[in-house]
């Protein structure tokens, strides 16, 4: 069994109110259209990561229980903003005490996958086979896969590959990213932004852990 989560922190407003309590034009919330793509029964636990201040000041934990239906949600509340999306992963698993497979979700873009990927993985585009536009290109982390499937090399916010990430990365084991978080959230590296892409990139380098 897996925990998905589901990081809610960053300070996206669309329409006066978070990204994430938008609609999409199905009229269900974006938070919902998130979950929906890539759930299955073997997820054990749906973390939403929420700011305390965005369920006070917008309602943001009761809207979601009301309206995202049929899922395993818990909610992991935050006193204050994380210094990146790694740090926001990282508190979810400590103050939810999880142990397992972890998977996590960008919130703000829809992706369908058929099953559950199980172990250590990214999921990536091949821009090569996609027919569509992609928009803010440079804005994206770039894969670098070798013929085995194997992801060698993940790199943010540079073009590097022609495989973009689309925001869903698995973890064997919770454990993993939390050794790999604090090992990187040290005045010895000189990275004031930790993204899950550093973390994945430590674990490939440092720690010997395999990818696809």
């Amino acid at each position: 069994m897996s925990t998905l989560i589901v990081p809610c922190v960053g300070r996206k407003i669309m329409n006066g109110i978070p990204q994430y309590l938008n609609r999409h034009p199905n009229g269900k919330l974006l938070i919902e259209r998130s979950i929906e793509g890539v759930f299955s029964d073997k997820y054990r636990r749906v973390l939403i990561v929420l700011l305390k201040e965005d369920v006070e000041r917008f309602d943001a934990e009761s809207i979601i229980v009301q309206e995202v239906k049929g899922y395993p949600l818990e909610f992991v509340l935050l006193d204050q903003m994380t210094s990146g999306p790694a740090e926001t992963v990282y508190q979810a698993i400590q103050k939810a005490n999880v142990t397992e497979q972890v998977v996590v979700k960008d919130a703000d873009n829809y992706l369908k996958t058929e099953e559950v990927p199980q172990g250590n993985f990214v999921a990536g585009l091949d821009l090569n086979t996609w027919e569509r536009d992609v928009h803010n290109l440079r804005n994206k982390s770039f894969l670098i896969v070798n013929e085995q499937g194997n992801l060698l090399d993940i790199i943010e916010k540079r073009v590097r590959s022609d495989v973009i990430c689309l925001g869903l990365y698995g973890f064997k084991r919770a454990a993993d990213f939390v050794k790999a978080y604090e090992h990187l959230n040290d005045a010895s590296y000189p990275i004031s932004k930790l993204y899950v892409s550093h973390v994945i990139s430590y674990l490939i380098g440092y720690s010997g852990r395999v990818f696809r």
